[in-house]
């Protein structure tokens, strides 16, 4: 395990430091009532997601899913995505929610609460 940075705007900096500036998302498939898959963005991400894995980095691998999960939400509304661009407040909040839930990484979660005070 290795832990590179406590605080959110550097471990957020490290993660948008993978994705394009600009993405186009005009591709969808729709399923179900509220289901929506993105294929070029479900590639892209398999690719950013192997480059995390392998710089070992706890905190950046839960920042890199808290952003693709906010870049999913907004692409369902938009043709093209800025990760950049997106609120943060948003991000922040599956990082932490999923990073709390995570039993393996408890002492990691409270290092960090405590270099990111409310």
């Amino acid at each position: 395990m290795t832990i590179s940075n406590l605080e959110f705007d550097k471990i957020l900096a490290s993660a948008l430091s993978y994705w394009p500036e600009k993405m186009c998302v005009s591709e969808r498939i729709y399923s179900g009532t509220n289901g929506v898959r993105f294929p070029e963005l479900v590639t892209l991400h398999d690719e950013i997601e192997g480059k995390v894995f392998e710089e070992g980095d706890d905190l950046l691998r839960f920042m890199d899913w808290a952003l693709y999960c906010s870049i999913c939400s907004s692409a369902k509304y938009m043709d093209f995505v800025r990760p950049g661009e997106l609120c943060q407040e948003v991000i922040k909040k599956k990082f932490e929610e999923d990073l709390e839930r995570c039993e393996e990484l408890r002492d990691i979660f409270d290092l960090y609460i405590n270099n990111n005070p409310k």
